[in-house]
């Protein structure tokens, strides 16, 4: 898949930019991949052709487990106590 670089952007024309993905919710090289298409009179979805699969869900899955349910904090006890020594007879060397 080829690569663009466009370097030495003004920041205003950045800004403008990052703004307009923003309102479009978009990434800002995706952006500026819609605004290549449109001004080339591509569509955007011949545009969009080589992106790669939807990694992440957007909609909401139940986990494969049962996760712990959300409410007050329960206290956790503990003891110290001190690590046992290895017992002399046991060791065989």
């Amino acid at each position: 898949m080829p690569t663009l670089t466009v370097g030495n952007l003004s920041p205003q024309l950045y800004e403008r930019l990052a703004r307009r993905a923003s309102a479009a919710r978009r990434s800002v090289s995706e952006e500026a991949k819609q605004i290549l298409a449109d001004s080339l009179g591509v569509s955007a979805q011949a545009a969009d052709s080589y992106r790669l699969p939807e990694l992440i869900p957007s909609v909401e899955m139940s986990p494969p487990c049962d996760l712990p349910l959300s409410g007050p904090a329960r206290p956790v006890t503990f003891q110290r106590v001190a690590p046992p020594l290895p017992d002399a007879l046991l060791i065989d060397e």
